[in-house]
């Protein structure tokens, strides 16, 4: 663990953790490093999982928004990881990526990835997930940790999946 580094509570943290922002109840209890990122609640990193937090070129990093690329001004910027969202085991997540909330993956992520969205990065296929298997994974992953899902979560959870409309096309922008 270094420096610049918050954890929240209940959290399970292994490997090098350097300058992010882990929310609550997230589990990297295994190796892989995780850099300059932010990283949402109830998220599960699978061991060996890795993030980039620098370019080849140790130019600054550009991140993807509505209005196109931007240079965000730093020379170090890991991944966006939003809440509930799940890597496997060895993943690899480019800096300045984001991965959407209750996204699931696997492989290289070289590209942001929407939310609600199951992705393999070595086979470059990706298809939505449902709202049924997403409230049914949170559930598992709460009831390990002896957390039940309320009926005020669940709901959020359902309109967090109708406001995205989840998709497989990643190149969609959203209104």
């Amino acid at each position: 663990m270094r420096g610049g580094t918050t954890i929240g509570e209940d959290c399970r943290i292994g490997g090098e953790v350097d300058h992010s922002i882990v929310y609550p109840h997230t589990n990297k209890a295994h190796f892989g490093y995780l850099g300059h990122s932010i990283v949402g609640e109830w998220v599960n990193m699978g061991a060996g999982s890795a993030t980039s937090d620098m370019k080849n070129t140790y130019g600054t990093v550009r991140v993807q928004r509505l209005s196109g690329r931007v240079d965000s001004g730093l020379q170090k910027l890991g991944p966006m990881i939003g809440d509930m969202a799940k890597t496997s085991i060895g993943s690899m997540i480019y800096g300045g990526k984001t991965v959407g909330i209750s996204t699931h993956c696997a492989g290289l992520v070289d590209r942001d990835l929407p939310d609600f969205t199951s992705y393999d990065g070595w086979k470059g296929k990706s298809f939505a997930l449902t709202l049924p298997s997403v409230t049914r994974s949170l559930k598992r992953m709460m009831e390990r940790r002896g957390v039940r899902l309320t009926p005020s979560r669940k709901a959020l959870i359902e309109r967090l999946y109708a406001e995205s409309r989840p998709s497989e096309s990643f190149g969609r922008k959203r209104p």
